[in-house]
């Protein structure tokens, strides 16, 4: 299903898989770049990532995804 008011495009987007309910495209029809994703899981928790002042292709360096590990914090394995 796709929606369009003024320079905003929804696009809603029924997904394959069974641990998702929906998922929601937000674009700005000006620069085609995507403003927000929301999606809703299985036990309807629902996430809304935002985005703006994006940057496409913007240097990273590898320190800015760098974890330090902290007392409270607690190790999952499978």
């Amino acid at each position: 299903v796709e929606k369009k008011e003024n320079d905003r495009v929804t696009v809603e987007l029924k997904p394959n898989q069974k641990n998702l309910k929906n998922f929601t495209l937000k674009l700005n029809s000006k620069n085609n770049e995507i403003t927000e994703i929301t999606f809703t899981d299985d036990v309807d928790t629902k996430t809304t990532l935002s985005f703006t002042n994006t940057r496409l292709n913007a240097k990273l360096s590898s320190k800015d995804f760098e974890f330090t590990k902290i007392k409270t914090d607690e190790e999952m394995t499978e």
